[in-house]
């Protein structure tokens, strides 16, 4: 009952003006405004290097000095008979291989197998 009647009281009673203005995005609008500007210069501390005009320079192009061989797109028929350092240290190669190892059928393994001399497995 007594929180009942002071909430009347209170209802009742006229509010300040002072209480209910209130700055939009904090208590004092100078705080926001020094945010505001304060924060371009906290970021600009980040960067490494200052930022030039130059962003029209034109850029040159890094070209590799060994090129690599894409064998994505090589026939199966091809690659088999591939035999030399350059391709068998290419993992492309081995991706490649695999996937036509995949797609071949048993009999057609067997007949390329047969193709390989089996004397000894150094020269495999």
């Amino acid at each position: 009952m007594y929180t009942w009647s002071k909430r009347l009281r209170l209802s009742q009673t006229e509010r300040s003006p002072r209480a209910t203005h209130r700055a939009p995005l904090g208590k004092r609008p100078i705080s926001w405004l020094g945010a505001v500007f304060f924060m371009p210069l906290l970021l600009a501390g980040c960067v490494d290097r200052a930022v030039s005009g130059g962003l029209s320079a034109q850029q040159q192009e890094a070209i590799p000095d060994t090129k690599v061989i894409d064998y994505r797109t090589a026939a199966c028929d091809t690659l088999w008979q591939l035999d030399d350092k350059d391709a068998l240290d290419n993992a492309l190669y081995w991706l490649r291989a695999m996937d036509c190892a995949d797609r071949i059928g048993s009999t057609q393994a067997r007949a390329l197998a047969k193709t390989v001399p089996g004397d000894s497995w150094s020269g495999v």
